[in-house]
């Protein structure tokens, strides 16, 4: 491994540590952290509702999602403009998927996936490396990334879990950052 691979993974695991820290204390205290609100955009229009999910005007049975909680949601996602701040925090937010999976919690799982669902929808508008955004595989591998993580967001709201589909979905998400990344990440330590 290289110096810059070194220092760039223990730079990930001193984020991932401070924020699960941050996490840990908040909860404690019973409160939640606001991240900053910014415009967003809103979930795709004509999406119908997945299995179990409640159509818009029905009423919204307990354990099933509506379009608008992606939309509210989103209200309160860090608007990251910066493609490499971007990507280090869609990593953090892998290890998170990684360490919710291990201890099947829920709530971690299904906002870790949806923030990944949503940066993962910012990834071309970031990216100044024209060259890079113009180029088909990357454009299909940040779409992919985005329905992957949707996809993994989707089971974690069925009312029984099945944490083997989880799982299997979450490894799916991960799958597609690291096709990207060996051919893409090479390119930039080039």
């Amino acid at each position: 491994m290289n110096r810059n691979s070194t220092l760039l993974l223990s730079s990930l695991a001193l984020l991932a540590l401070v924020f699960s820290t941050l996490t840990f204390v908040t909860a404690q205290e019973g409160e939640k952290p606001e991240p900053a609100k910014k415009d967003q955009p809103k979930k795709e229009d004509g999406e119908k509702p997945a299995a179990g999910e409640a159509a818009d005007g029905e009423k919204k049975e307990e354990g099933d999602a509506k379009k608008e909680d992606d939309a509210d949601a989103e209200e309160t996602y860090e608007d990251i403009e910066d493609y490499h701040k971007l990507m280090k925090k869609m990593g953090t937010l892998e290890k998170i998927m990684r360490k919710a999976s291990r201890d099947k919690t829920e709530d971690r799982m299904k906002e870790a996936a949806d923030k990944i669902r949503y940066y993962a929808s910012k990834i071309l508008t970031t990216d100044d490396d024209e060259d890079r955004t113009t180029k088909d595989d990357y454009k299909d591998w940040a779409k992919d990334l985005e329905d992957r993580a949707r996809e993994l967001r989707k089971l974690t709201e069925k009312k029984k879990l099945d944490w083997d589909d989880i799982d299997a979905a979450r490894e799916k998400v991960g799958a597609v950052c690291e096709s990207c990344h060996k051919v893409y990440e090479e390119e930039e330590e080039d």
